[in-house]
């Protein structure tokens, strides 16, 4: 009888079923200091409690923009106390997320909608990597990630003058020309 638990057991954990993590950057190109917005969709997932993976990135030429995260998850709080969903922790990599609710996900949902500040020049790459999790029949699934429209992002400085500067020139030469005719009058 023993044999036949651990068979079944067995069969059960070595079941795999697969799920696909779907990144859209929203750009290949952003100014400095503008803003890429970055969509996390989980497609096809078998019914899961647990999940987890790393979203990685140059954090020397992004920055996280915490206000700008949504997702169709429950998002952890721990300040009112809630530890079941979604939590986003940002690394020295880029973010980590975890999923971990008794109630379960599964099939197509939105993992995370979010935006990065383009700090300096630079290309970055993205990856997601470290994929893995349990279904609620205590099954492995076998997970894959994609991008939608490339995993490179490039940021470009634009040499774009402000108009209030260009203002301030035009009414300082204009001042000047003004002086440099009155004293000719004057003469």
């Amino acid at each position: 009888m023993k044999k036949i638990i651990l068979t079944l057991l067995l069969a059960f954990s070595f079941t795999s079923q697969a799920g696909v993590i779907s990144t859209n950057l929203g750009d290949s190109q952003v100014s400095l200091s503008d803003t890429l917005t970055v969509e996390i969709s989980g497609n096809n997932f078998a019914e899961s409690d647990i999940f987890w993976f790393d979203f990685e990135f140059d954090t020397s030429i992004f920055a996280l923009n915490q206000n700008s995260i949504t997702s169709s998850l429950n998002i952890v709080d721990r300040t009112s106390g809630m530890f079941d969903g979604l939590e986003i922790i940002e690394q020295s990599f880029g973010l980590g997320f975890t999923f971990s609710d008794f109630a379960t996900v599964a099939g197509n949902f939105t993992i995370a909608r979010f935006e990065l500040t383009a700090l300096k020049d630079g290309i970055s790459n993205f990856a997601v990597r470290g994929i893995d999790g349990f279904t609620v029949d205590f099954s492995t699934p076998s997970y894959s990630s994609t991008f939608t429209n490339g995993d490179s992002v490039s940021v470009v400085s634009s040499s774009v003058s402000e108009p209030k500067s260009m203002m301030l020139f035009m009414l300082s030469l204009a001042g000047l020309l003004m002086v440099k005719r009155k004293q000719q009058n004057a003469l």
